[in-house]
């Protein structure tokens, strides 16, 4: 059951972004994960890399072009991570939708915490 409730929490922080004609789904990272990333490198490297979690119309062949076919590939964190690592302008985007996830949910907290109990 408290696996159901980390599974409902992580998919709370996911969407779908567009990048590059493919579709990729990105999960925000937690405060925790986030001041992590930052800590270990390159934050869009990180952030590009690990926050991404899922892809869709990603094909054989748009990975091993002249050699795969049309079916598509299921996503696996190493075959995005060779994947993401010859498309340094896909990486920076995704990094970029991150980020943007990130300053959304510090801009919502703000709010919340700005708000009184008078108003």
């Amino acid at each position: 059951m408290a696996e159901d409730w980390a599974k409902r929490q992580q998919a709370a922080r996911e969407r779908w972004v567009e990048v590059g004609g493919f579709g990729y789904k990105i999960r925000r990272p937690t405060e925790l994960e986030f001041l992590r990333l930052l800590r270990d490198g390159d934050a869009v490297e990180q952030l590009g890399i690990h926050c991404v979690v899922d892809w869709r119309r990603v094909t054989e062949a748009d990975l091993a072009p002249g050699v795969g076919g049309e079916d598509a590939v299921p996503f696996s964190a190493p075959a995005y991570f060779e994947w993401i690592s010859d498309r340094s302008e896909d990486l920076r985007d995704l990094a970029d939708a991150v980020l943007g996830e990130v300053k959304a949910r510090r801009e919502a907290k703000a709010g919340i915490a700005g708000k009184s109990s008078s108003t």
